[in-house]
């Protein structure tokens, strides 16, 4: 991969929202192993083009490209979103959407979202032959196409609270396609940044938030939960009889046991100074580190600013790649930086590591004592 102006692009200094995911992506596309399988990826979607120019269906290297992508997505979910965006199958979505007749919509809110019609294509032309839609609210199954992906959406309504917020199909359009290895994530398409943001926010980062709606609600978020509340467990069980409420019960209990940590706090707090007692406790608590990725988080947390590298390191090692010289002599710290981001660079791919990511490298002096030579 020659070197480039885009290459040097440092994802240091973006928002907590940006960086990190940014990092994973300069780190990824410079993965040589990664290199080859998006390579291995192309290759069969070749194939599969010429058997399609044939007149035929899919056929075995369509078949293959699936498996793979599979494959990857199980080891490694930000490496199964490139790849899908570097060798695009894209099945494009449109829905338009109003609110329902009567008046229980108020209730519900947006949730009570009607779709009038509703249209799927293989491409980013909504006049286009490859355009199939329906006026019933829901396509015919034997209209839908199989497709590699990614999924585009965009829904599309006359009133300001049903319509997304940004179209994607549009930004398609406009993209300076192909998209590639060589770009940075600077001048990646801007659905492909929302999809590697999504993963990092909703899997292993409980700061960032929705780039478009600026909160998380398509992640974990801070709340009190109502779960214990109106509901007796022993009486259902002694009942022998489960409703829609157990059910909806099951599928609270399981986001909390999969995705949170849950701490009892007494209601009878009265006073300002027991909350400020109680919130200086659950700080405490929450410094105290978990056994969320092994021994990374053991009785400790992470500084945020030497997440998968900081400036400097980034900085050194971009300069030594680029190939530049100034004449003066590098120290041994130089090359340790440079060395330490290579690493992350070999190790980012072809599993996702976080815990060997993330782990101090041995250069770093913090907390460490001086030891005299």
């Amino acid at each position: 991969m020659a070197d480039s102006q885009e290459q040097l692009f440092n994802p240091c200094g973006l928002d907590v929202n940006e960086e990190i995911p940014a990092k994973i992506w300069e780190l990824l596309r410079r993965n040589l192993v990664f290199q080859s399988a998006v390579k291995r990826l192309a290759a069969l979607q070749a194939k599969e083009d010429e058997w399609q120019k044939a007149g035929k269906y899919h056929g075995p290297a369509w078949e293959k490209s699936c498996r793979l992508l599979n494959s990857v997505k199980a080891q490694h979910p930000f490496a199964g979103v490139a790849l899908e965006w570097l060798v695009p199958e894209p099945l494009f979505h449109c829905n338009i959407a109003v609110w329902p007749r009567g008046k229980k919509w108020k209730k519900l809110g947006i949730f009570a979202t009607r779709f009038i019609r509703m249209g799927e294509g293989t491409k980013p032309n909504f006049s286009d032959k490859h355009w199939v839609w329906s006026d019933q609210g829901k396509l015919d199954v034997n209209a839908h196409p199989l497709r590699r992906g990614p999924q585009v959406y965009w829904t599309k309504s006359r009133f300001k609270a049903l319509r997304s917020k940004v179209n994607p199909i549009l930004e398609w359009r406009r993209y300076r396609w192909p998209f590639t290895i060589d770009r940075s994530w600077a001048d990646a398409p801007p659905q492909f940044r929302r999809q590697f943001l999504l993963v990092w926010r909703r899997h292993f980062d409980c700061r960032a938030v929705n780039p478009i709606s600026k909160d998380r609600c398509d992640s974990t978020f801070p709340h009190e939960s109502d779960f214990f509340q109106g509901w007796d467990l022993m009486q259902r069980i002694l009942s022998n009889n489960c409703d829609l409420e157990d059910a909806t019960r099951q599928i609270q209990f399981t986001e909390l046991a999969n995705d949170y940590r849950v701490f009892a706090i007494p209601k009878t707090i009265l006073t300002k100074a027991t909350a400020d007692q109680m919130g200086e406790w659950l700080a405490t608590e929450l410094k105290r580190g978990s056994n969320l990725y092994g021994d990374l988080l053991k009785d400790k947390l992470l500084n945020e600013t030497e997440l998968f590298g900081t400036t400097n390191e980034w900085a050194d090692w971009l300069f030594h790649k680029s190939g530049r010289r100034t004449g003066i002599a590098k120290d041994t710290h130089f090359y340790r930086r440079c060395g330490y981001i290579q690493s992350l660079v070999d190790s980012i791919y072809p599993s996702f590591d976080i815990s060997k990511l993330l782990a101090s490298p041995k250069h770093r002096a913090r907390g460490k004592p001086y030891v005299r030579k």
